[in-house]
């Protein structure tokens, strides 16, 4: 069915890169390694381009913008260390990083902006981070678990809807 729906949009728009990598992800879930590849060389194939996602938190009148696995800012190590904090705090809450995507989930834009936010944020003051694209379910379920051991509320805008993450919370019920 998807493949049918798929091939029925790319008649439409060839160049819809979201397609392509809903496939490969489909594929690869389902475990058909093979054609989720074939769906990855295609892109390269006909020259389409997913968009990458991108972070951004507003201080002082300055926009930080991140991307996944950034290292472009002088304060990323700082960064990277407060991640790692978080993660292990949360692990001990029962957050669980999907085995297939540790490496790449890891180190999304949205995490890295909200780890800005907690190293650069006084204590109480929320953090608001915008993103580009949607946000998977692990950085959704990531925030959701970060509020519970942080005394900030966290507002991430995506590109469909605000979350407002609190006390293990967020505002859309889980459901988006």
């Amino acid at each position: 069915m998807a493949e049918f729906i798929a091939k029925q949009i790319l008649e439409l728009d060839p160049n819809d890169a979201t397609v392509y990598v809903t496939l490969s992800n489909m594929y690869t879930e389902a475990g058909q390694c093979t054609d989720a590849e074939k769906q990855r060389k295609l892109m390269t194939v006909k020259d389409v381009a997913k968009e990458p996602g991108c972070s951004w938190i507003e201080m002082n009148n300055k926009i930080y913008r991140f991307f996944s696995h950034d290292k472009s800012c002088p304060e990323m190590p700082r960064v990277y260390q407060k991640l790692k904090q978080v993660m292990q705090q949360i692990e001990n809450k029962g957050y669980a990083l999907n085995a297939k995507e540790d490496n790449v989930a890891l180190y999304h834009s949205e995490k890295l902006a909200v780890c800005f936010g907690l190293i650069s944020l006084t204590a109480g003051k929320r953090i608001r981070v915008f993103k580009n694209l949607r946000v998977c379910p692990d950085c959704h379920s990531f925030m959701n678990y970060l509020s519970t051991i942080i005394d900030k509320e966290i507002v991430l805008r995506d590109n469909y809807r605000f979350h407002h993450f609190k006390q293990g919370c967020c505002s859309c019920g889980d459901f988006w």
